[in-house]
């Protein structure tokens, strides 16, 4: 991985030759910055504005693990492509769909959720946030000593789902989720977003900062893709210090002046 800052004039003036790109973001710790509770995350100031003129001119999609409904509501901005739970839900042309999970799977998931309520009743935080297909545990607002002892009575409970159902956690900024493995992804939401737009002239730009966006990092090889904090590991080409350069990049992408 690279700073991003050492070649983003290089990528402008290709932006700017091309007239303009395929832009795909997360929401969390992307667009708005993170906080201890998941209800009081908001755009950071400005990127409504900016968002608004890039789509403007070129494709602008979100893709979030969010509840569908719950990231456009936070975007608020129509005519863009969104997808929540990592692509489980997304609305084309004003239809909403759905992908739709087994009954094996799904029973699962509601036993290894009311597992998890119960575990919360003992920890002073934790906030269980049920995305239909998917579910994720905070564990943000726990004191250190707490923490520690959740995550390992979680990993406990999350084990055995794990061994006996076709079932993926991601574990990353004090955060557990689980979701049927396989079935949906970022990448195969970042996929689709190319394929929909079929702009083949303009190069993708996928900007995440967890594990989850690991799989959209894959899925354009030949793109842009760019994690928020540099991770050792990471599939993404390029990384920001800080969130604040992803406001800075969608402003400098909203006065793009085409060549």
């Amino acid at each position: 991985m690279a700073p991003f800052t050492r070649s983003k004039r290089k990528y402008l003036k290709l932006f700017a030759k091309k007239g303009g790109c395929v832009l795909i973001l997360d929401f969390d710790g992307v667009l708005s910055p993170i906080v201890k509770n998941p209800e009081k995350a908001v755009l950071a100031k400005g990127n409504l504005d900016n968002l608004k003129r890039c789509a403007e001119r070129f494709p602008v999609a979100i893709v979030s693990g969010r509840l569908l409904s719950d990231v456009k509501k936070r975007v608020g901005l129509p005519g863009l492509l969104y997808f929540g739970t990592h692509g489980s839900q997304w609305e084309e042309k004003g239809i909403i769909r759905n992908l739709k999970i087994g009954p094996e799977i799904t029973k699962a998931m509601a036993e290894a959720k009311r597992e998890l309520t119960a575990l919360g009743r003992d920890y002073k935080g934790m906030i269980l946030e049920d995305k239909r297909n998917t579910f994720s545990v905070h564990y943000r607002q726990m004191t250190n000593t707490d923490a520690n002892k959740f995550v390992k009575e979680a990993l406990g409970i999350f084990g055995p789902y794990l061994k006996a159902h076709p079932l993926r956690l991601d574990h990353d900024k004090k955060t557990f989720e689980l979701r049927p493995d396989g079935i949906f992804d970022k990448g195969q939401s970042v996929r689709f977003c190319v394929e929909h737009f079929k702009r083949p002239g303009l190069m993708p730009i996928y900007i995440g900062d967890s594990v989850t966006d690991e799989d959209a990092f894959k899925a354009i090889p030949d793109g842009l893709s760019i994690r928020v904090r540099r991770k050792k590991g990471s599939a993404a080409k390029y990384f920001f210090k800080g969130r604040r350069e992803v406001d800075q990049l969608v402003s400098d992408l909203a006065e793009l002046k085409y060549a």
